[in-house]
């Protein structure tokens, strides 16, 4: 695959992006490792075209730059997050500077926790176990930080020591 895809700071908006998910989805071993997409005018209907991507076991990425697109929500968090499950390789996907909240940022704690249906509470060892190898959702500046719980800060933590084997 291709190492990197660059587009950022164009003035790329929603249509742009279907598009390129769209090629990127017919070919997925041709999907770069590092997508940088940030900056640009991607709102929840470009961002939603990257799901039906991220959710293909096929998606070779392991860095998606989202960062800096307002119309980023709290509905495309879910909906990221959900798409996934199905796809371990993400290890960064960047989304600060979104307008997604809190609400938004818990649904990756449900995804990196490993969380149970089955009414298990998850824990820095589910999360150790875990298939899901994503440590990072972005820079953040220190009031930004705070929409994020201390849980899911923990767990992205426990998951970037994984991958570099620190985890006692």
């Amino acid at each position: 695959p291709l190492e990197k895809l660059t587009l950022f700071n164009n003035r790329l908006n929603d249509m742009s992006i279907r598009e390129l998910a769209d090629v990127f989805s017919r070919k997925p071993e041709l999907t770069p490792l590092e997508i940088e997409l940030n900056d640009n005018l991607i709102g929840s209907e470009g961002c939603l075209s990257f799901v039906k991507l991220l959710s293909d076991s096929k998606c070779s990425a392991k860095k998606i730059d989202l960062s800096g697109n307002a119309g980023i929500n709290n509905i495309c968090a879910k909906e990221l997050s959900d798409s996934l499950k199905n796809n371990s390789q993400i290890e960064k996907l960047w989304l600060c500077g979104t307008s997604i909240t809190t609400e938004g940022w818990n649904e990756f704690e449900t995804l990196v926790c490993n969380i149970c249906t089955s009414g298990h509470t998850s824990s820095t060892m589910a999360t150790f176990q875990s298939k899901h190898s994503l440590s990072s959702l972005g820079h953040f500046s220190f009031e930004k930080e705070a929409l994020l719980s201390p849980r899911l800060l923990k767990y992205l933590k426990c998951n970037e020591l994984k991958d570099i084997g620190q985890v006692a």
